[in-house]
């Protein structure tokens, strides 16, 4: 059995400028890339790179999925937009990442990772 797995980005209130085109881009030799998304797809292999990274770097959302039946959605937004007890019934299982964005895009920001909200 083959094995795929498809990454895309999508940005929301902005196209890439033509810097940030350029070094998506350059992530991998299997990408299609626009001024609003990128798609990565793999057939054997995996994305070398960090799709949280990615996505808090040049993007406002990210899907994943595989052929083996993983899926994984991401969204990138201001703090202040996030309720964490009102999203927390859609949460699923014990562990999500959340990235607080502290200053504009391309600043400096603060991560987590398994945090559990029970």
């Amino acid at each position: 059995m083959s094995e795929f797995q498809c990454y895309k980005f999508k940005t929301i209130d902005r196209p890439l400028t033509e810097s940030e085109r350029r070094e998506v881009d350059g992530l991998s030799s299997h990408g299609q890339v626009n001024n609003t998304s990128a798609i990565f797809t793999y057939q054997y292999g995996n994305f070398k790179h960090k799709p949280e990274t990615v996505l808090v770097k040049y993007f406002d959302a990210m899907l994943y999925y595989s052929n083996w039946g993983t899926r994984r959605l991401m969204f990138r937004l201001p703090a202040k937009l996030v309720d964490e007890k009102a999203i927390k019934p859609y949460l699923y299982g014990e562990e999500y990442y959340c990235h607080i964005d502290l200053l504009k895009r391309g600043g400096r920001s603060q991560g987590c990772s398994g945090k559990n909200l029970n």
